[in-house]
């Protein structure tokens, strides 16, 4: 990683942050999602068995069981869903999927336990009878101000779970989408980032080469400008820094230059680093500078004095 560039530690981090966000969304999002989706459906099995109660009450008299039948069948085919009418003792008096004369008694079922009550409810769980997975909601029938039955609105679970599928692939592509375009501006932010860096690197080359004049386009962004123009405050700087040594350089060597007597400078490794023409004619010497110090002298006592 530590070898890696910017933009890829970019990418990593960012699409860390968004695995992240995503494992998060579906443990807490999406269940929220699934919740909201089923009590959606809920409530429109709920204005169903409000429109129908009436009509089944009408229907509960055993004289009129087979219109009773035929009217569940019928709504059921129109909504795709399943119906069932269940009398207060859990005996089932219609259902549009199986023949109510061999069904199990439905007294105990959950939701038909809390209708029996007066309240109309959902659950979603499976079906003995159908072996899959049901939305049930249950709502009571009333006859006379006494509850008698209870109309049973049901969906399979595979039409609930493909609608709770279809929320969530449009959530995955906007999610998707907003990736695509994050990634798309953070490529083109490192691409200008990248081309400035460039022109820094070059222009720091050049100036490590003794090209002191670096200028950089005024056309760019606020931040890099400011940059460029501490960089090229620098550059000047270092210019007028070397120039003041070359200038001083200059001015010592044509000081020791002009002096009769032999002056030498040695560096801390016993080199010469400067000798004026005294000094060589001193020791007769035609070259110093660089060569050991105690070559050119040739006299034991000054070398000792030396050391």
């Amino acid at each position: 990683m530590r070898n890696r560039s910017f933009i890829l530690k970019v990418l990593f981090v960012y699409l860390l942050g968004v695995a992240v966000f995503l494992a998060l969304m579906f443990a807490f999002f999406f269940k929220r999602v699934s919740d909201d989706a089923v009590a959606d459906q809920a409530r429109h099995l709920d204005y169903v068995t409000t429109l129908m109660r009436d009509r089944v009450s009408d229907l509960l008299d055993p004289d009129r069981r087979s219109a009773l039948r035929e009217y569940v069948a019928q709504k059921a085919a129109y909504m795709g869903a399943r119906i069932t009418v269940i009398r207060a003792d859990g005996r089932v008096l219609a259902d549009s999927e199986e023949n109510p004369d061999y069904m199990d008694n439905h007294q105990g079922r959950p939701e038909v336990i809390k209708a029996l009550a007066g309240a109309g409810n959902y659950i979603t769980r499976f079906s003995a009878t159908l072996r899959r997975e049901m939305l049930y909601f249950a709502a009571p029938v009333a006859v006379d101000g006494r509850i008698t039955a209870v109309l049973r609105v049901s969906l399979f679970g595979d039409s609930v779970e493909r609608l709770i599928l279809g929320l969530k692939a449009q959530y995955l592509l906007l999610i998707a989408l907003m990736v695509v375009l994050s990634v798309s501006a953070i490529l083109v932010i490192y691409r200008s980032f990248k081309r400035a860096i460039e022109r820094f690197s070059a222009a720091s080359r050049r100036v490590a080469g003794g090209d002191f004049n670096v200028v950089f386009n005024e056309k760019e962004s606020y931040e890099v400008q400011e940059l460029s123009k501490s960089f090229e405050n620098m550059v000047r700087r270092i210019k007028s820094l070397i120039d003041e040594l070359v200038s001083d350089k200059e001015e010592i060597g044509s000081i020791i230059s002009s002096i009769d007597e032999g002056i030498v400078v040695i560096g801390s490794d016993g080199n010469v680093i400067r000798a004026n023409d005294g000094f060589l004619r001193l020791f007769e010497a035609d070259q110093a500078v660089g060569r050991p110090y105690w070559e050119i002298i040739r006299d034991n006592a000054l070398v000792e004095h030396c050391r």
